[in-house]
């Protein structure tokens, strides 16, 4: 579905992260029992400085992988004073948050059907920024909507996939504004861009 050498992967510029909600640092990303399941296939990912790492949620039985580099964080090369790491917390809406450096998994409920709910996100968005066409995927072996966005007045740019599974509506979000700090993975020659597209690519649902 997605692949490190895709076009808009190797187009993009430099990637930024914004100023994130408050988190609270994350304790245990890994649970002991992570439910074995055989029926969807794990993707296989390239070999990686440091490895990879599993995100699972008791809560919400949703599990990826991401670089285990995040666990431990580290300085970014852009900004020495920005620490990249993987942390979960609340927004100030109360909605659950996981951050990977400047990548945010946003999750909330939602009484809604997707095609329903894309349609009146995509034209509320419309108002302030432009808008790529929508692109039906699948996330967890389960339809999703993927979107690119540009804001109109200012320089910002970002990419979006969300799903809706038992009236959570998750949200995968990249957003690039104009300041720009950099959190890809040290030594491994992939860019931030990159880690958001093995989340998605290996997002599944129990």
């Amino acid at each position: 579905m997605l692949s490190a050498c895709s076009p808009i992967a190797t187009a993009l510029p430099m990637m930024t992260s914004t100023a994130p909600p408050i988190f609270t640092p994350l304790l245990a990303k890994i649970s002991p029992s992570i439910p074995t399941d055989t029926s969807t296939p794990i993707p296989t990912l390239e070999p990686i400085s440091g490895g990879w790492n599993i995100f699972y949620s008791l809560e919400y039985k949703f599990s990826f992988q991401y670089p285990a580099v995040y666990d431990e964080g580290f300085k970014s090369k852009i900004d020495p004073r920005f620490f990249c790491d993987i942390q979960t917390g609340e927004d100030n809406d109360g909605n659950f948050n996981i951050s990977v450096g400047a990548i945010r998994i946003i999750v909330k409920k939602v009484d809604r059907k997707l095609d329903d709910f894309s349609n009146d996100y995509v034209k509320e968005m419309s108002i302030n920024w432009n808008v790529s066409p929508t692109n039906q995927i699948t996330v967890g072996g389960i339809p999703a909507m993927m979107l690119e966005y540009a804001h109109k007045t200012r320089s910002g740019w970002g990419v979006k996939t969300y799903v809706i599974r038992n009236k959570d509506l998750i949200f995968f979000e990249y957003y690039v504004p104009s300041v720009h700090i950099e959190c890809a993975p040290p030594d491994t020659g992939y860019s931030e861009y990159w880690v958001y597209e093995q989340i998605v690519k290996t997002w599944k649902f129990d």
